[in-house]
C-alpha cells in the first residue's frame, strides 16, 4: 500500500472511532502512550489541517505533552457531570488548568440538573463559562459496555451537541 500523505499515514496506522483516528493504549497493556508519540501524532494531525480532540488525564496526573497540548491549543472544553462529585472535579480541573492555560476555557455540563448541581451553579464554582449542555442518555453505558459507543446521529443529544461544539470551534474551517 502507497501512503501519499501524513494523514493518510495517521489514518491508516491508528484504529478509528467514526470516521477519525483514535490513539489509545492496547487494553492488554493500559499504560500512556509516550509524551512525544501524543506530541508527534497531534503535531502531524494539525499539520494535515484536522481538529484534535484530545481526553486527558486528572489534574494531578497530567503528562509534559498534555501541559504541552493545554498551553497551545485553540480552544479547550471541560465536559464536567452535573453531579456533586463531577462539581469537585470540575473546579480540581479548573484550578489546574489555571496554571497551564492562558487562553479560554469552556465547560460542557453533562446530565439533568433536577437534585443535582445545575449548569449555572457548576458556572459559579469553576469560574468557566458553561458554552454547552446535555442530558443524560440513559442508553449510553449499555452501548458502550456492547462496543458499540454512544449515539451520534443527527436527532441524539450527542449528535446536536457535537454539531453545536463544532461550530463553536470553527470546525470544517
Amino acid at each position: 500500500m502507497r501512503v501519499e500523505t501524513i494523514q493518510e499515514l495517521i489514518n491508516t496506522a491508528l484504529p478509528g472511532w467514526g470516521a477519525g483516528p483514535v490513539p489509545w493504549a492496547a487494553r492488554s497493556e493500559p499504560s500512556a502512550p509516550a509524551d512525544e508519540v501524543v506530541l508527534d501524532v497531534c503535531a502531524a494531525l494539525l499539520g494535515a489541517g484536522e481538529a484534535v480532540v484530545v481526553d486527558l488525564p486528572r489534574p494531578g496526573a497530567l503528562t509534559a505533552a498534555a501541559r504541552a497540548l493545554l498551553a497551545d491549543a485553540d480552544r479547550v472544553l471541560l465536559v464536567a457531570p452535573s453531579t456533586f462529585p463531577g462539581a469537585a472535579g470540575a473546579i480540581a480541573a479548573a484550578r489546574a488548568l489555571d496554571g497551564v492555560r492562558t487562553g479560554p476555557v469552556g465547560l460542557v455540563v453533562r446530565g439533568a440538573a433536577t437534585g443535582r448541581v445545575d449548569a449555572m451553579e457548576l458556572q459559579a464554582l469553576t469560574g468557566l463559562d458553561v458554552v454547552a449542555q446535555v442530558g443524560e442518555d440513559r442508553s449510553m453505558p449499555g452501548a458502550v459496555e456492547r462496543g458499540e459507543g454512544p449515539r451520534v446521529g443527527r436527532g441524539t443529544r450527542l449528535g446536536r451537541l457535537g454539531a453545536q461544539l463544532a461550530e463553536l470551534v470553527g470546525a470544517g474551517r
